[in-house]
């Protein structure tokens, strides 16, 4: 493959993740969270920041989780509630995964009519398709990390996430050396979820002592 194709299609691949990700989330947000939270709020710019890599388009409003967890944990952490921040847990801990579930799902039905009618290269699907149950496999290796992504951030225990972004980075670097040559091409996939993996762990275990210190008798 010539370098114009190769960066062709990174770019329609870049545009096809990206659509279905905007696509899952604004579904959410309407059908579920409706207009309990303000797409315009610095929440949720600071979660499109984040989640957007640099030079990536602009996305939709996203709403949702990502921006209800950070305002259930926040008003909880700020009381001093400990109930209600096991309740904000509990609600974002269900609607990840039933999210995730739905995503996960999705492109093992439609994924091949998906990338058709998102890009019009005509060499992309054959290739996108090769690599979309790796895709379909970031839904649930990441509903743990996007759930403390968001309680993190509420609670503002931004030393903690980037402890957790650095563990889950070693990891990432671990696995590429690690299955090299188990999985060749497809190497990036597998310390992909790895690292999310690793990265949802690691901060879990760090928030039960957190909640611990925080929340005081």
């Amino acid at each position: 493959m010539s370098r114009s194709k190769y960066d062709e299609l990174t770019r329609e691949c870049s545009r096809l993740a990206w659509a279905i990700y905007d696509i899952a989330w604004t579904a959410f947000d309407v059908l579920v969270v409706g207009p309990a939270t303000d797409p315009r709020s610095p929440e949720v710019a600071l979660r499109r920041r984040q989640i957007r890599g640099p030079g990536e388009p602009e996305l939709a409003p996203l709403g949702g989780l990502e921006s209800a967890a950070p305002q259930l944990v926040r008003r909880a952490a700020g009381t001093h509630n400990q109930p209600a921040f096991l309740r904000a847990l509990r609600l974002t801990a269900g609607g990840h995964s039933s999210l995730r579930g739905s995503q996960a799902s999705s492109p093992w039905a439609i994924g091949e009519q998906l990338v058709g009618v998102v890009t019009g290269a005509r060499h992309v699907p054959a290739e996108a398709i090769v690599y979309l149950p790796w895709a379909d496999f970031a839904a649930p290796s990441g509903v743990l990390v996007l759930q403390m992504n968001g309680v993190f951030i509420g609670a503002d225990w931004s030393r903690d996430i980037r402890n957790g972004m650095l563990i889950s980075f070693a990891a990432f670097i671990a696995a590429l050396f690690t299955f090299g040559q188990m999985f060749g091409k497809h190497l990036l996939w597998p310390a992909f979820h790895i690292s999310l993996l690793v990265r949802g762990v690691s901060l879990l275990s760090i928030m039960r002592r957190r909640v611990r210190a925080a929340f005081v008798e």
